[in-house]
């Protein structure tokens, strides 16, 4: 699986994500936020402290929070395809 070459916030619910394939989109975090797991994003100051896993490569904050990057690589893809197949959401 390829690796995440860039991230960035773009937003106070989103996060733009770039692996190094050229797979690259936005991730929406509104559904996330409203997770136990991921309620501490919701705060945009925690949410700008964003970051690329040295260890595994995963997106990372510092609060500890962190997003597999395996399962976001396969959420743009398909975001990807359904664009092309003009399939809306």
């Amino acid at each position: 699986m390829p690796g995440i070459k860039h991230v960035e916030v773009k937003g106070k619910d989103s996060i733009y994500v770039e692996y190094n394939d050229g797979i690259a989109g936005e991730y929406n975090f509104t559904r996330l936020f409203q997770k136990e797991d991921y309620s501490e994003l919701s705060d945009f100051t925690e949410f700008q402290k964003i970051s690329i896993s040295k260890i595994n490569g995963d997106v990372v904050w510092q609060c500890g929070t962190s997003l597999c990057k395996d399962a976001l690589y396969k959420q743009l893809q398909l975001k990807q395809m359904m664009a092309r197949l003009k399939i809306t959401y």
